[in-house]
């Protein structure tokens, strides 16, 4: 009790509302082991380690309130010498970085590892702020401002298996019914599992705990898209989304992501050649700074 009682004080002092605090709660208190625990919090720590190093802010402390109305589709990031040095290291993780992307289709960043693509994303959907420089979204109403990361929605290449039941762990940080829940597992390609397994909200997210359901890599990525989905929030960000899926569920679940992250602004993270179409944009990260591949600079638009 006493680890619940930390832990739920920390994400308390984030600013986490007291209902995602109570699933989280409910979560710990449903493990049964302490290796379980152990397991689980890694993947806590990896999905953290996404926001940023521990000692950098999981929201900036001079970043808005959350937005009262439906927020406005993002048309494009403009960044401009935007500079991120994380504490205790003395060379920037993204250096004047400048580029603006447009989100006509999936903005893709690819680059070796070390290169800033991660921290560049954060800069991006305004979970850290640069050091220097700007990030400025412009939004289809013509308006133009800082990023604000409470319209962000986040897909981990490790996300934590938190042993919740399909319900819960689908709907957190939204209010949501089995129905819509259930709508948004088949819009994302799990109607079969649906189908096979009646009670599969009530089942625990891995086969491993009390009455778990198993999902397979690809399922398991679905599952999360389907949280996504009922966040319904402006921006998606990607780490790595086909990390899990073998090479011939790749098309499939891109193509997936496609359509349900269509009328969004969606930042792929990946070494993988996702298949690119009209609309998209790659970006090659190296040595903190981003440089377009395609469409090449000068290039018209789709439709042009």
């Amino acid at each position: 009790m006493f680890v619940v009682a930390a832990l739920l004080v920390l994400l308390r002092g984030q600013g986490v509302s007291v209902g995602d605090m109570a699933i989280v709660a409910s979560s710990v208190t449903a493990l049964g082991t302490l290796a379980q625990l152990v397991v689980w919090g890694s993947g806590v720590a990896q999905i953290a380690q996404f926001v940023g190093d521990l000692d950098a802010p999981l929201v900036p402390s001079s970043a808005e309130a959350p937005r009262s109305t439906s927020p406005t589709r993002i048309e494009a990031v403009e960044v401009e010498s935007a500079t991120f040095t994380y504490r205790g290291r003395t060379a920037p993780a993204v250096d004047h970085a400048s580029g603006r992307f447009a989100g006509t289709g999936m903005i893709v960043l690819t680059g070796p590892n070390g290169a800033g693509k991660s921290t560049l994303a954060k800069l991006v959907a305004g979970a850290l702020q640069p050091d220097a420089g700007t990030v400025r979204w412009r939004r289809g109403d013509g308006s133009c401002g800082e990023p604000h990361w409470q319209e962000v929605s986040v897909l981990h290449q490790d996300e934590a298996l938190l042993p919740l039941p399909v319900r819960d762990f689908v709907r957190m940080g939204v209010e949501a019914s089995d129905p819509e829940i259930l709508a948004a597992l088949r819009r994302t390609g799990l109607g079969a599992l649906i189908d096979t397994v009646p009670d599969l909200l009530d089942r625990r997210v891995g086969e491993s705990y009390t009455q778990g359901a198993a999902f397979s890599g690809g399922q398991f990525q679905r599952l999360c898209l389907a949280r996504l989905l009922l966040q319904d929030r402006p921006m998606w960000v990607l780490d790595e989304p086909t990390s899990a899926i073998d090479v011939a569920g790749d098309a499939d679940f891109v193509a997936l992501l496609r359509e349900t992250g269509a009328d969004r602004f969606v930042v792929v993270i990946t070494h993988k050649d996702l298949g690119v179409e009209d609309g998209d944009e790659v970006w090659r990260v190296e040595d903190g700074r981003p440089e377009r591949l395609l469409p090449p600079v000068g290039a018209a638009a789709p439709g042009a």
